[in-house]
């Protein structure tokens, strides 16, 4: 059976101003049950761009996870975690705190 996908758009609305920011997101489902999102936002109020990819396994427990912020054009940070039965590995880097393990 090959893997299935599907996609969309959430929009982020506030009262009296309309959309202000939007985010996108596509999640493939493979046969074994695994899902992976791959997710985009932006928000122009405080011009961010946030990019993610996840993914879980059947069960939904988290196995993988990156993540990258910019705003304002300027890197603010990035991370990658790995999830299985003993715990959580990360590897971070952020403008203000700088690498995290």
């Amino acid at each position: 059976m090959p893997h299935r996908s599907y996609r969309g758009r959430i929009d982020y609305v506030r009262d009296g101003s309309g959309v202000s920011g939007r985010e996108f997101f596509s999640v493939t489902v493979q046969p074994n049950g695994k899902r992976t999102l791959r997710a985009q936002c932006e928000m122009d109020d405080i011009a961010l761009l946030r990019d993610v990819v996840q993914t879980v396994d059947k069960a939904w427990m988290p196995q993988e996870s990156f993540l990258r912020l910019t705003q304002k054009d300027r890197f603010m940070g990035s991370g990658w975690s790995r999830f299985d039965a003993r715990g959580v590995d990360c590897e971070a880097f952020t403008q203000n705190e700088g690498r995290l393990s």
